[in-house]
């Protein structure tokens, strides 16, 4: 989850996101969380679906 923490600070629509995410904490470029129970799993799922391709158009192979 560490390397997760560090890419969702590049989503434009990060904070939209985590208006509704569930029990976190955000630092510059983290989030928290200490329970899966305690966020919205579909919007974990976005979140890191959205990164994957924020990513891949970032660094095309």
């Amino acid at each position: 989850m560490k390397g997760m923490h560090r890419l969702l600070h590049f989503l434009p629509e990060r904070d939209q996101l985590l208006a509704s995410f569930g029990k976190h904490k955000t630092g510059k470029a983290c989030v928290y969380i200490n329970k899966l129970d305690d966020v919205d799993k579909s919007i974990l799922k976005e979140l890191i679906r959205k990164t994957v391709d924020t990513y891949q158009k970032l660094y095309p192979e």
